[in-house]
């Protein structure tokens, strides 16, 4: 097995200072607003109402950039197809620049459907008492529940357009893992490098990060956040055990 550029003793104990660092100053303003909330309630830019309101005009961006670039995507491809085969260069250029506005347009996308389900969940209001009993949604969050199945299948038209292959609404495993050997082999190569890279990033450092936030935050509370701590263990789990399919099918 080709071995790769190491890092030296020195630059690893500083990647892990660093990291610890930001796991102290993370840890630090969960307590000091955990503190905040102990005592006298959340300050007021942390409550429920003003975070809404941050991640309704953040979904209100995402998704116009999403349509911007799928609007984009699809003149590309217009042009694209009238193009001269002869030119080389420009044909390349449309190429290239047309599947850049396509994975922006999905990206966009991906984090428009993100917050549209968060701010339904914050803006959920239920109360299940004995005198008055009552379910509440956002009509805001509504429109932009509305506005993902109106551009869920553009999305996905516009992709099977562009790349000519036919992807199912609701595809399987197995259909996107024949959706991705469909891909040149590099985008697949820069596919599966990034892949790689975002479960290298979750295991080593975001959810272990999870675990330090979620004690600091049930030390403060004196309350252990034990649905917070089920998430993230099943999560760190999951990503652990699915590797089990893996080491399966390439040492067999």
């Amino acid at each position: 097995m080709k071995q790769g550029k190491q890092l030296s003793t020195t630059q690893r104990w500083v990647r892990f200072s660093l990291y610890m660092l930001a796991g102290a100053i993370l840890g630090g303003l969960v307590g000091f607003f955990g503190m905040a909330h102990y005592k006298n309630g959340l300050p007021e830019f942390m409550s429920t109402e003003s975070l809404l309101l941050v991640t309704r005009i953040g979904n209100l961006i995402a998704f116009a950039v999403a349509i911007y670039f799928g609007l984009t995507a699809n003149r590309l491809y217009g042009a694209y197809e009238k193009s001269d085969e002869e030119e080389d260069d420009v044909v390349d250029d449309l190429y290239k620049k047309m599947y850049r506005s396509l994975e922006y347009a999905t990206i966009f996308f991906n984090v428009a459907v993100s917050l549209t389900l968060l701010n339904i969940g914050l803006g959920i209001q239920i109360n299940l008492s004995d005198m008055d009993s009552f379910l509440f949604f956002s009509i805001i969050d509504l429109v932009f529940f509305l506005l993902l199945f109106i551009a869920q299948p553009l999305i996905l038209k516009l992709t099977q357009k562009i790349r000519q292959y036919k992807l199912s609404a609701f595809a399987t495993v197995k259909e996107m893992k024949d959706f991705a050997e469909a891909m040149d082999e590099g985008e697949k190569q820069a596919n599966y490098e990034m892949s790689f890279q975002i479960v290298f990033s979750l295991n080593q450092i975001i959810l272990p990060g999870l675990y330090l936030a979620l004690f600091f935050l049930s030390f403060i509370l004196q309350e252990p956040q034990i649905v917070g701590y089920l998430i993230v263990a099943f999560l760190h789990s999951y990503i652990n055990i699915m590797n089990i399919q893996m080491v399966r099918k390439y040492f067999k």
